[in-house]
This record gives C-alpha cells, structure tokens and sequence, in this order.
C-alpha cells in the first residue's frame, strides 16, 4: 500500500517534461542576460589587463632607458661592462632589470661604493623627465620642511612610479 501511494505522488512523464520546458524558457533569458554582464565584465577586465600590461611593458622600457643613459654617461666601455658583469657575474641581463630593480640597485652598489648613491640619482631624474608624472612627497611640518629631505631609496622611487604610472593611465581610460 506504502508503494501505490509513493507513485501516485510523481507526475507523469508527460507533465514533468512540460514543467522542464517551461521552466527553461523562464530561465533561459535570465541566464542569457547575466552570461552577456558577465562577458562584458570579462572584456573589460580583460583590457583593463591587457593595458596595464602594455603600461607595465613601457614603463619597464623606459626605466631601462633611463639607466642606460645614465650609464652611457660614464662612457661606453663603462657602460658595457657594468651590463657584461650584471650577465655573467650575476645572471641579469639589461632586459631583465627592471624585474629585479632590488638586485640590480645591490650589484651598482657593490660595483661603485658610496658613487652608487649619485648615479641611483642620475637614473631617477632621467626616468622622472621620461614619466612625466608627479609623487606626492610626504612633507614636514613647518619649520622641518625646510632642513629635512624625504628619505627615499632608489628601489622604492621605481616601485612608487610604476604604480603612478600605470594608474595615471587606468585612471584617465576608465569612466
């Protein structure tokens, strides 16, 4: 008896093929109008991606020319072989500087002492008039601010630049 009354309880095969199709013809739209947000999202983001990356690229291009020209100050054959030494001695091509800008200001520190300090300066002024982009400094109080410098190492100036960088540029393509 249990049985009978347990069959009873399920509909037809007919019917229940009815209730699938109906209820998919609601759910269709609905899924269809959340799976277009969702690939515009995509999209978006996906450029959004794709230009940071080709600001990161830029960037990296310009940093590197910043630090060539600085060495190229020094004169060619010094330039060369700073750049021979980073490769052989330390396993970093000029290619790869700017992905290893800790290491990188490490060696230049290793190779020319306390001259290292000035030529550090030298690639960030050169960077600063390629970038074009302004960093909020943090500032003392009157009367400090006229006898205290920011103190602010080489590898961070890179890394604060990079981020404005590439944030200046987000910041005037997005709406």
């Amino acid at each position: 008896m249990e049985r009978q009354e347990f069959n009873k309880a399920f509909l037809p095969l007919e019917g229940a093929k009815e209730i699938v199709s109906c209820t998919q013809k609601i759910i269709d739209p609905i899924n269809t109008a959340s799976n277009n947000e969702c690939k515009e999202e995509n999209e978006a983001t996906e450029t959004l991606t794709s230009l940071e990356a080709a600001r990161l690229e830029e960037f990296d291009r310009l940093l590197r020319e910043s630090i060539d020209e600085a060495l190229g100050s020094l004169g060619e054959s010094v330039k060369n072989t700073v750049y021979q030494h980073l490769q052989n001695d330390f396993g970093i091509k000029k290619s790869e500087i700017p992905s290893n800008i800790i290491d990188f200001s490490d060696i230049i520190h290793k190779i020319f002492g306390l001259g290292a300090t000035r030529l550090e300066i030298k690639f960030m002024m050169n960077l600063n008039l390629k970038v074009k982009i302004e960093i909020n400094w943090p500032e003392m109080p009157e009367p400090f601010s006229r006898w205290f410098v920011t103190d602010m190492s080489f590898t961070d100036y890179v890394t604060n630049m990079r981020k404005k960088f590439v944030d200046f540029k987000r910041a005037a393509i997005e709406p």
